[in-house]
């Protein structure tokens, strides 16, 4: 027996809240089309918006862990799917 730990289609519960916080806060323009390279770019973003302000101590122990639990790739992939954002593949 194999135990499913999605949630709403997302990889986690954690994943899919950050997402759903994440919704109208990044334009477009804002992705590269890389989901590697997006992914640590919204990392940041979440990090620097939330975690620099969240006082040492236990609240802060919680959302460093939770951080930690979320797919940022696959929201990346997600944007970039809803901005269709095309991805150029090809070597130059």
């Amino acid at each position: 027996m194999t135990t499913e730990n999605t949630y709403n289609g997302w990889t986690n519960w954690e994943t899919w809240t950050v997402n759903m916080y994440l919704d109208g806060a990044i334009e477009a323009e804002e992705l590269s089309g890389d989901a590697y390279a997006d992914g640590e770019m919204l990392r940041a973003f979440v990090e620097e918006c939330f975690i620099a302000d969240t006082p040492e101590g236990l609240a802060n122990e919680f959302v460093t862990s939770g951080m930690q639990a979320v797919n940022w790739q696959e929201i990346a992939e997600g944007m970039i799917d809803a901005f269709e954002i095309e991805v150029d593949n090809s070597e130059e």
